[in-house]
């Protein structure tokens, strides 16, 4: 899988050049991509919010209708979740640079050219989100 801080390991039948992939082709603010989630798509499937973070941050509070597809599993995961490439894929994580991740390996590794990564991660997303009763969303158990 490819990681911008480890570089990129071929994959099988990489449908886009690693370097053709531009960040900012992809990156969406948080208020366009609160906007793209409320839009019903124009004849090109669907737009999926997936949450990137792990099982114990998506714990803690996610976006309302999320799909949790951590980045630790998303080689393994990804193809049971029921998206196509036809879809919209708005990716997002704590801080912005998982979700870019995801974007690359779902971009360059299998092709999805409708992803797009929130800069800023989930707080920079006007969406209702969810937490555990007695915690603020994303903090941590005051226990």
């Amino acid at each position: 899988m490819y990681s911008r801080r480890r570089g990129w390991e071929p994959g099988s039948g990489d449908p886009m050049k690693p370097e053709e992939f531009v960040p900012g082709k992809v990156e969406i603010d948080g208020q366009a991509a609160a906007k793209l989630a409320r839009t019903p798509p124009g004849g090109r499937g669907r737009v999926v919010v997936i949450d990137v973070r792990e099982d114990d941050e998506w714990a803690a509070g996610h976006v309302e209708g999320a799909v949790h597809l951590p980045l630790s599993r998303i080689e393994r995961e990804w193809p049971n979740q029921g998206f196509g490439k036809e879809d919209t894929l708005i990716l997002y994580c704590a801080a912005g640079m998982r979700s870019l991740d995801a974007a690359y390996y779902l971009g360059v590794t299998h092709g999805f050219d409708g992803v797009k990564s929130v800069t800023g991660g989930m707080a920079a997303l006007p969406m209702p989100k969810t937490a555990p009763p007695g915690r603020p969303v994303g903090g941590k158990d005051p226990r």
